[in-house]
């Protein structure tokens, strides 16, 4: 994680769960800790990700391997 320096804050989509230890712990202590901004994502839909990302201007984000698999999986789809 970047540290927030002049104009920058980073931006993270929250799109893992806060009642798992990688969640709690990457997203709602160590983000909010280095003054993120931490988006909250209520549950997981690709369309719902995506607009997340291109809406905030996500810099940065945390995900989980089955995550980046569906990502990898519909690349063609997602015209990032």
């Amino acid at each position: 994680m970047t540290l927030i320096s002049g104009d920058f804050q980073e931006v993270i989509p929250a799109v893992l769960p806060f009642y798992h230890i990688y969640g709690l712990l990457s997203l709602a202590i160590a983000s909010l800790h280095q003054g993120s901004k931490v988006v909250t994502i209520p549950k997981f839909d690709p369309a719902l990700f995506l607009s997340t990302l291109a809406k905030h201007k996500v810099n940065t984000t945390a995900v989980s391997k089955h995550l980046l698999m569906w990502w990898n999986y519909d690349t063609e789809r997602c015209h990032l």
